[in-house]
């Protein structure tokens, strides 16, 4: 399946989607992409669907998958039967399709397709507001996740962000810059490689030559999507 806004990137999405569905699987994880456009916001919205991409289908190749995305993704009849669809779901707003595959993923039932012809290609928004509502929405699932699911994924941003809000604490009292810098550039030297890997497989190459200022922008952007959850709440779409 895919969403209404989305397009396959070519006629071998559903066969090559397909071809997963050995004896013991259940579930098929894709990746669903953003259209390339000028300007760093595009950027940023496809680095965030990237990096969270990266993580969501590494888990799953871990056997520790925790979630998926309707614009790409596949189950088997079966299984949607057996948890009566998303009847536990009726009530949230979004992310029927994420609290699904948490619910239903087991270590062996889950697979991934990242072959470049399975990918699927949707329209990223154009303004920061409307993206950020749109983030809000999805964020927004995650509190319903697996506690074991919720507590990986708030260590895992809070870790990157409190390495973030450290560096510049320790710039801003004047210690000394050049340890700062040089121990910063060992872990973007150290960390590229598997950075240009990701993004080759996931064809977002022109991410990776930016990625420490994306992952910059991204890592204090979470917590502000966060709490803004927390102050007021979203009760419809907009």
């Amino acid at each position: 399946m895919t969403d209404a806004d989305c397009l396959p990137v070519s006629k071998n999405w559903l066969s090559l989607m397909q071809r997963n569905f050995v004896p013991g699987t259940e579930i098929v994880l894709g990746y669903g992409a953003y259209q390339k456009a000028p300007g760093f916001l595009n950027r940023l919205i496809r680095y965030d669907t990237f990096a969270i991409a990266v993580q969501y289908l590494s888990a799953a190749v871990g056997h520790g998958a925790y979630m998926g995305v309707g614009r790409n993704l596949s189950y088997r009849k079966s299984v949607f039967f057996r948890s009566k669809g998303f009847a536990k779901h009726n009530h949230i707003l979004s992310g029927d399709d994420d609290l699904f595959v948490n619910e239903n993923t087991t270590k062996e039932n889950t697979m991934i397709e990242i072959s470049p012809e399975s990918f699927t290609v949707s329209e990223p928004k154009t303004t920061f507001s409307s993206w950020f509502a749109q983030k809000r929405r999805h964020m927004s699932t995650a509190k319903h996740y697996k506690f074991s699911h919720q507590l990986m994924l708030l260590i895992n941003s809070l870790s990157l962000f409190m390495f973030f809000a450290l560096f510049i604490t320790l710039l801003v009292l004047q210690y000394e810059w050049r340890i700062l810098l040089s121990l910063y550039g060992i872990l973007i030297i150290t960390r590229f490689p598997i950075v240009f890997m990701n993004g080759k497989k996931l064809n977002e190459k022109d991410l990776v030559w930016m990625y420490p200022l994306l992952e910059f922008m991204h890592a204090f952007l979470q917590p502000v999507f966060y709490i803004a959850n927390l102050v007021s709440k979203q009760k419809s779409w907009k």
